[in-house]
Order: structure tokens, then sequence, then C-alpha cells
């Protein structure tokens, strides 16, 4: 498999990064209790918008996991690298978070925090994304072997796979609690919540991703061709589950449903692909910003370490000087302006000869 830059991928990671912050910000204010019913609906549409994030993340991390260690794997370079620019990063964020929130008490159960990511509300995704890194090349061995066999077993194991996963999604707090219960005994708050972050809970989208990343071109040829029919497709779908979201807030007369986990994995997969779809547009009309899409997607990783402290300064700081009511229009000035200023910060960040340690990439000065 020859070597190659994905461009794609790297606007897929800023888009990404927009989805996340999207979720923080626009998300957390839909659900405010003094936001005014039409703002609420708004920003509820946009934390639908947000909703596939991680599973696009993690996606992505089979996709380039794969791409870079199917049949080529070091073992100890593969683990020598995450620590570098992954791991790191993480513990250094953590501390960062503990200290500038004044949060001193985790210090008394640093380690649970540090394994569940709890030391800010958006780092559990990397405590969970550092797991998957641990077992990756047990996944990647699994695969290998997967591939080997003929087609009509290769079906068989994904199916298979698909409709365990889609049974576990379902009985998801049974199964958090019952394991939970059988690994600790009684379990304390953040045993169980380092039982529901594992990454068995996601593993569908890093399969996904690898399995694209087995046959890249012709995925890419189909999306492409089935672009216009995917993207009406998603529409009745994002509706449905905007549907979910608000139907507890409307009147007593509207019907109350919660989503089938069916229509969930199928929403958050199909949203992957229309990101995917804008930005293959995007890598192939943008030529002359090919040099910043990689850069802002480099920063990407750091920029998310790094967004809710300025979001923490930015937000309370806007509110107080420019007392806008609306938490629609002050949401999106304030999403704007901490995307603005993580990737400034992140840019900041990789001239100091550390970089690497902290955002995890390579220093620029």
């Amino acid at each position: 498999m020859e070597k190659r830059r994905f461009e794609e991928i790297e606007v897929m990671r800023i888009i990404g990064f927009l989805m996340v912050v999207d979720q923080h910000i626009l998300g957390g204010y839909a659900q405010r209790p003094d936001a005014s019913f039409a703002d609420s609906m708004v920003l509820y549409f946009f934390h639908l918008l947000g909703r596939p994030a991680v599973p696009m993340f993690i996606a992505i991390t089979g996709f380039t996991l794969f791409y870079t260690n199917y049949g080529k794997m070091n073992i100890k370079e593969y683990y020598r690298k995450r620590l570098g620019t992954i791991v790191i990063p993480y513990l250094f964020w953590s501390f960062a978070s503990i200290i500038i929130f004044k949060e001193w008490s985790m210090f008394k159960e640093l380690i649970p925090i540090l394994m569940t990511g709890l030391a800010s509300y958006h780092l559990w995704y990397m405590a969970m994304s550092i797991r998957l890194y641990i077992w990756f090349p047990l996944v990647l061995a699994a695969v290998s072997w997967v591939i080997k066999r003929k087609a009509v077993v290769q079906r068989l194991v994904f199916a298979l796979f698909c409709v365990g996963y889609w049974i576990i999604l379902r009985e998801i707090g049974p199964l958090t609690n019952g394991f939970a219960d059988l690994f600790f005994g009684t379990p304390t708050f953040l045993e169980k919540r380092f039982v529901g972050y594992s990454p068995i809970f996601y593993s569908i989208y890093l399969i996904c991703g690898i399995a694209v990343c087995l046959k890249y071109e012709r995925f890419k040829e189909l999306a492409l061709k089935h672009s216009k029919m995917i993207i009406v497709t998603y529409i009745p779908l994002a509706i449905y589950m905007y549907y979910t979201q608000i139907c507890n807030n409307l009147p007593g007369n509207f019907p109350r449903i919660s989503y089938e986990h069916a229509l969930y994995i199928l929403f958050m997969l199909q949203t992957t692909v229309v990101v995917y779809i804008i930005s293959l547009n995007i890598s192939n009309k943008a030529v002359k910003l090919k040099r910043m899409i990689i850069d802002l997607g480099a920063l990407s990783y750091g920029a998310y370490l790094v967004h809710v402290i300025v979001l923490q300064h930015v937000a309370p700081a806007f509110r107080r000087w420019i007392p806008i009511q609306s938490y629609l229009i002050s949401g999106i000035i304030i999403f704007v302006i901490t995307i603005i200023l993580s990737y400034a910060m992140c840019y900041l960040i990789r001239l100091t000869p550390l970089s690497r340690y902290m955002i995890g990439v390579k220093s620029a000065s």
C-alpha cells in the first residue's frame, strides 16, 4: 500500500473539531432552562449536527491506524509514538485543567480521574481512546485474520459483529452495571464511568473505518457517485433524530419517542459519510489552501485538548461584557471565538520546543 497523505481526512478532522465545540457550546445552551423556546429548537438542531463527532473521530482513527500499521506494525515504535503524541499531551492538559480550575480534590483520586478522563468533561474521550490505542494491535491481528479468509466469511463475520454491536448498544446500561459489579464488586462512581467509557461501546466505528481503508478507492468512487442519494436519504434520518431530541420539550399532544438504536448507529455512520463527501469536495477544490488544511488538521487534536479551557474563560467574559439575551446569538459568537482562540493557542504552542508533548505535533520553530 503506497504511502500517501489524505487531505480529505485532514478536512474531516477540522470539521470534527467544529462539531465537538458545537456540542459543548450550542448543545449546552440548548438545554438551558432560561433559553427561549425558539432559541432552544435551533440550538438542538446545531447539537444534532455535532453529535456524530466522536464516532467520526473513531472511524478516522481506525482508518489511519490500519493504513499506517497493516502488514508493517512495529509494536515498540507504535507504542512509543502514541506515548509521545497522545498520552503525554493528554496527561499534560489533564493536570493543567485540574490546576487552572482549582479542582484540588481530584488529586485524592488522581489515577481513577486520569483513567476515566474526568479532569475535564471533554477528556473522557481521550481516556477511552488511549485504551483503544492500547488494544489496537490485537484488533489489527483479528482483522488481519479475517482479511485472509474468503469473501463470504468476511461478510459473515462483519454481519455478526454488527448484530452483536447493536445488541450491546441496546443493553448498554445493564451491561455497564453488570461488568462494573463483576470487576469491582461494589463499584464507585469513577469505576462505573471507567466501564461505561469502554472502547467496545464505540467499536463499530473503528471497524467501519478499517473497512473503508481496505477498499478506499472503491468507497470513494461510490460515495461520489451516490452523493446526492446519500444526502437525500440522510435528511429524513436527521429529522427523526432531531425529533427524538426535542419531543420532550414540545407540548403534551406531541408523541414522546426514543430513538431506535439501529437508526442511531445508521445516523452516526451516514453523517460521517456526508462529512467525508463534503471534505472530499473541499480538498479537491481548495488546492491553494492545502497547506493550511494540513496544518489545521494537524492542530485539531491540540485544539480539542485546549478548547474547554478557552471556552470556560471566553464564555463568562463575553456574557459579562456583552449581555446578549439570546443564547443562540451569544452561543454562535462564543463558538466562533473559541474555535479561533483554540487554534491560535495551538499555533503558538507549536512554536515552542516541547510542542510534541503538549499538542502532539512537532515544533515549527
